[in-house]
Parts: C-alpha cells; sequence; structure tokens
C-alpha cells in the first residue's frame, strides 16, 4: 500500500550528463501519491517534491533546494512542461515500482504473443553487481531504433531484479541500466533501503501540512 525508498539516479538529458542524484521516496497508493527530498550531497539538496493524481490540478508542487535560482519557495509546474522535464527523461508518473512492473509485464505480454513493440527480451540469468550483496536476476531488452523518444538510434536497458530475501525490495526490479547504440550509459536508476507498509497518510503528501500554508 506504501513504501519509502532511497533512489539513486543518472541520466544522460538533451545531450548533457547530469551528476548523480539521490533521493528519498515515498509513494501511497489510493490515490498515486509521490514525494521526493533530494539528500545531502545531491546537487539539488534539499529540493522536495510532491504529486498527488487527482489532486492540486494535477500539478507538482515544489519547494526549491539548493540547486534552484531561490531556495526555500514553493511554485507548481505541469508535470510534462519543458521547465518540470528540463533535467530528467522521466516524468513522475513513471516512477516507483508500480510503473515499472506494469511496463515490465507489458513487455513479457508483447514478447509471448510475438509483438515486438518494446524490442526483444532475453532473461541473462544471476549477475553480480556491486549495489547487492547477492546476485540479481537479469533481463536484456534490447531496443532497436525508432521504438523510444530518448534512445533514437536504439539501445539496450538492463533490468536487475532483487532476488535477498534479506530485503523488503526482493523480487523487485531494483535496478535498471540503459545504454545508447554506442554503449554509453544514459540512464541509470538503483532503489535501496526500502520499507514498505508503514501507514503513511495523506498528511504526508500534503504541501501546506509540509511547508505550511501559502
Amino acid at each position: 500500500d506504501d513504501f519509502v525508498v532511497r533512489l539513486r539516479r543518472r541520466e544522460v538529458v538533451n545531450g548533457k550528463r547530469h551528476p548523480e542524484q539521490a533521493v528519498v521516496m515515498k509513494f501511497k497508493k489510493n490515490p498515486d501519491s509521490i514525494y521526493f527530498k533530494w539528500l545531502p550531497g545531491s546537487p539539488c539538496e534539499g529540493r522536495e517534491l510532491i504529486y498527488v493524481r487527482g489532486r492540486y490540478n494535477n500539478r507538482l508542487q515544489v519547494k526549491t533546494g539548493k540547486r534552484d535560482l531561490i531556495a526555500g519557495i514553493r511554485i507548481e509546474l505541469d508535470p510534462g512542461s519543458r521547465r518540470a522535464m528540463a533535467n530528467t527523461r522521466r516524468r513522475v508518473d513513471e516512477a516507483g515500482f508500480g510503473y515499472l512492473l506494469d511496463r515490465f509485464a507489458a513487455m513479457v505480454a508483447d514478447q509471448r504473443s510475438g509483438g515486438h513493440r518494446f524490442g526483444s527480451l532475453q532473461y541473462l540469468g544471476p549477475q553480480t553487481r556491486p549495489e547487492s550483496a547477492a546476485p540479481m536476476e537479469c533481463v536484456l531488452q534490447e531496443i532497436p531504433s525508432g521504438i523510444e523518444r530518448h534512445l533514437p538510434q536504439g539501445g539496450r536497458r538492463f533490468w536487475f531484479f532483487n532476488k535477498d530475501p534479506r530485503t523488503q525490495e526482493c523480487h523487485l526490479p531494483v535496478l535498471i541500466v540503459t545504454l545508447d547504440h554506442l554503449d554509453r550509459e544514459v540512464e541509470y536508476y538503483h532503489f535501496d533501503r526500502m520499507n514498505a507498509n508503514v501507514g503513511l497518510r495523506d498528511a504526508d503528501f500534503d504541501p501546506d501540512a509540509l511547508w505550511g500554508k501559502r
């Protein structure tokens, strides 16, 4: 029903490589609610973001942080606007395990039916990665040119699923690494330190409750 997790992210956006950012992410279902806070050491340290589907006019509620022009002020943004997407490849509603699992399930179903809407999938078996003490199950997605806007010439995406039963993120896609057609990393998303069903409430995604009324 809800979870708190750390997300580390590296991306190339419009040909520019952005430094790694670390955020704490909170998610709650019914309605889908997302909260981000950029952690110490991140370029945007202190920034906070809230998105609740169907509330606040479906707009992002943002409290600016270290890298913003003025820190500590509250603004609203359209999630798909140029300003909101200036430094990211992904919309906020693409965050979280629900979206990732739905996307992966759609790819599996498409391949089983003989389709190629998402490219092709290949199971690579357990892989050792520095992000995990235990090997992770890996699936390779081969992406042809013309399928994804950010990969106009195609590329490869590695989906890593946690298999460590000691962690709450066991069985989830906790690491996604995407390479372009020249094998250059363009996406890196790593989730860890997960706590699930912690009892998050609507107030945990209410900008007035968290930051004070305007």
